[in-house]
């Protein structure tokens, strides 16, 4: 189990190795929580933003706010503030640039984060923070002068003062309805703000007062908000695909632009030139001729899009499609470039000032690319998404990986980075793999793709010529778990019919079967004189056995529930480790009288547990985002870790007991930790 503790960590730091460059030592040091070392990864991209004269690049992603100079593709800055809450954030979170692009407004993702955030772009540190929202603000916008800004917060609307930090008007959205989209005029004189009911309400920020309220037909709510160029149109779309217009002077409703009437308009934005709007649906993307409310283009996707930007020339405009990018012409429709290689159609896309560049991000692939060419100038390294299929030789020089949703193995050298070998059999995606003790075999499980997700075999590999050994194929549900004996000699599996099975890896035949467990197993694991084999099901109880008679030699109890979660032995021997499901406790056994030596308890469910080389002290993980160090003889907590935004999965010690590995729930971050010294033994 321990093997599987560190798989993801392992290839985290492989893969930046590969992918190192000149800045790669330098990023990794901005801006670390307390006790960290180093930051290896960067986070899922969420958004990406230029500054307003197109020198700098901005990417918000797990981590924080990533500052990157156009030019070089230098990383100026991360801005992260560890003060900040400890509840796991949701998706996205808000942010945009001040008009001099000095400063950057942000709200992060984490719902119980009441403040929003002012941002000095060039130190990196929070040079103010607006409080006085009672509930998580859900829009921000900067006045046109930069001098002010607007936030949404339930039916409470405000504007700041950027100078001082301090409310000047309050409004409240009429029948406590939600504040949804929010834009200031290009005058920057009156504010429209829309209702999660069928309003939109313009205010005059100087005096506070309503100067229209605009009904909006067929109770169609607001999801976006938008003026024109001259500041004479104001539109708002949002349920049932359509877009509403409304002369701002007069207040007269001047038409609907209506799709079919099936897809909810996320955003909507003018073209330059005032004369077209853009409005993005789950799966349709739709150009409207304002003069006419006819629909001028209409493109039909087979993925979500979330993005559509026009040109600052208002000629073209892109948006995303399935993994690509696509560039039209506005009048034409016709596709003029296409941007292949992202992951996922979900992002952000942004024309740099001036039309040249188009920054793009998905993520795990952030990149900018040349409009005209198509060529991506600079692939933005280090947003690396999760991978479950990694292992390192027991000597480090080889790794072998299995990228997501590939069903090939590469065999990697570490030094050079050149693939030694490439191991094909497997017909799904791998999402295991375990090199044995002596490095000679390598053992690796697929995933079915059936509704049963049932994979019934498993296959060993010799490493130096990439052939197969053997596919092992007697259990008769999924597979899950697997542990090498300490040798290298033996493979113990477990599966979901209960029963546990002994492999002889050179023969590919099983010479033991475990049979007493009544539910199915979830782990297991060798101790470290390989003499006994630990299983652990969902029938509440943990069961040692002679590996050499298949005997059960003691079974531990004291859970109320199934367990679940992590389990492995200390290093020495003598102590066992437990951890996961909804009591959110570490438990530790003594292996020899199977007594429960000590409890660790964790605000939420524990993730990975990690003893020191020296089995003295206890790392544990946890979806609060916190890792505990604990002293395994007292219990006494020696450090908490904070740094993690959306729990920790994986927890673990280096051989040499100074460094702690950890990485988040799905974003490509690890942390390297300083370890405080072992205690002393009395």
């Amino acid at each position: 189990m321990k093997t599987t503790i560190c798989l993801i960590l392992t290839a985290f730091l492989v893969i930046f190795a590969f992918t190192s460059n000149t800045y790669a030592e330098d990023y990794t040091k901005l801006s670390l929580p307390e006790g960290a070392r180093a930051r290896l990864g960067k986070g899922v991209i969420e958004q990406i933003a230029y500054s307003p004269d197109g020198t700098r690049l901005a990417a918000v992603s797990d981590a924080g706010i990533w500052i990157y100079e156009i030019q070089t593709g230098i990383e100026l800055n991360l801005l992260v503030d560890h003060t900040g809450s400890k509840d796991r954030p949701p998706l996205t979170s808000l942010f945009t640039f001040s008009p001099d692009g000095k400063l950057i407004a942000f709200k992060d993702g984490k719902r119980k984060d009441k403040t929003i955030q002012l941002w000095d772009t060039t130190t990196g540190k929070i040079i103010r923070k607006l409080t006085g929202h009672t509930s998580y603000a859900h829009s921000i916008a900067f006045s046109p002068d930069g001098q002010t800004i607007a936030s949404g917060s339930g039916s409470n609307f405000r504007l700041w003062d950027v100078a001082t930090g301090k409310t000047i008007q309050q409004f409240e959205i009429p029948d406590k309805a939600r504040a949804k989209g929010v834009a200031f005029s290009p005058d920057g004189q009156a504010i429209a703000v829309g209702r999660s009911g069928n309003t939109l309400h313009l205010w005059d920020i100087a005096t506070g007062k309503t100067i229209q309220q605009f009904e909006i037909p067929d109770n169609a709510r607001v999801k976006g908000v938008a003026f024109s160029p001259d500041g004479q149109t104001i539109a708002a779309g949002g349920y049932y695909n359509t877009v509403d217009l409304w002369n701002v002077d007069t207040g007269t409703h001047t038409g609907t632009l209506k799709g079919d009437g099936r897809e909810t308009i996320g955003d909507i934005s003018f073209s330059p030139d005032g004369t077209l709007i853009a409005s993005s649906s789950y799966y349709t993307i739709h150009l409207w001729d304002v003069r006419t409310g006819t629909i001028f283009q209409e493109f039909k996707t087979i993925s979500n899009v979330t993005r559509v930007s026009f040109s600052p020339d208002g000629k073209t405009f892109a948006r995303g499609s399935r993994n690509s990018i696509l560039i039209s012409d506005v009048r034409t429709g016709k596709t003029l470039r296409t941007f292949e290689g992202h992951t996922s159609s979900w992002g952000s896309i942004t024309f740099s000032p001036d039309g040249t560049l188009l920054a793009s991000g998905s993520g795990s692939n952030f990149r900018l690319s040349d409009v005209r060419t198509g060529k991506t100038l600079k692939p933005f390294k280090g947003y690396v998404s999760p991978a479950y299929g990694v292992s390192f030789s027991p000597d480090g020089q080889i790794l072998a990986f299995a990228e997501a949703e590939d069903t090939t193995i590469q065999l990697l050298d570490i030094a050079t980075g050149a693939t030694l070998q490439t191991l094909n059999g497997h017909t799904n995606p791998v999402y295991w793999v375990s090199f044995s003790s002596d490095g000679k075999t390598l053992l690796s499980i697929g995933v079915s793709r059936t509704p049963e997700r049932v994979n019934r075999n498993l296959r060993l590999w010799d490493v130096a010529t990439g052939t197969e050994i053997t596919t092992l194929n007697k259990h008769s549900e999924a597979v899950g778990t697997v542990s090498f004996s300490p040798d290298g000699k033996l493979l113990a599996t477990k599966s979901q019919d209960n029963n546990m099975h002994l492999w002889d890896i050179h023969t590919g035949t099983i010479i033991q079967t475990f049979v007493g467990h009544t539910s199915p197993i979830h782990s297991v694991s060798f101790s470290p004189d390989g003499k006994t084999l630990a299983s652990r099901g969902q029938d509440k109880t943990i069961r040692l056995w002679d590996v050499a008679t298949g005997a059960p030699l003691r079974m531990l109890e004291g859970w109320t529930r199934p367990i679940y979660g992590v389990f492995l032995f200390s290093p020495d021997g003598q102590i066992l480790a437990s951890a996961g499901g909804k009591d959110k406790i570490v438990w530790l056994w003594d292996v020899a009288t199977g007594t429960i030596l000590r409890r660790f308890r964790h605000r939420e469910i524990v993730t990975s547990v990690s003893f020191s080389p020296d089995s003295k002290t206890i790392a544990s993980a946890s979806w609060d985002d916190a890792i505990r160090i604990c002293d395994v003889a007292t219990g006494k907590t020696l450090r908490t870790l904070r740094g993690h935004t959306r729990g920790v999965y994986a927890v673990s010690f280096n051989p040499d007991g100074k460094t702690i590995a950890s990485t988040g729930v799905e974003n490509g971050i690890v942390f390297l930790w300083n370890v405080p010294p072992s205690p002393e033994k009395e």
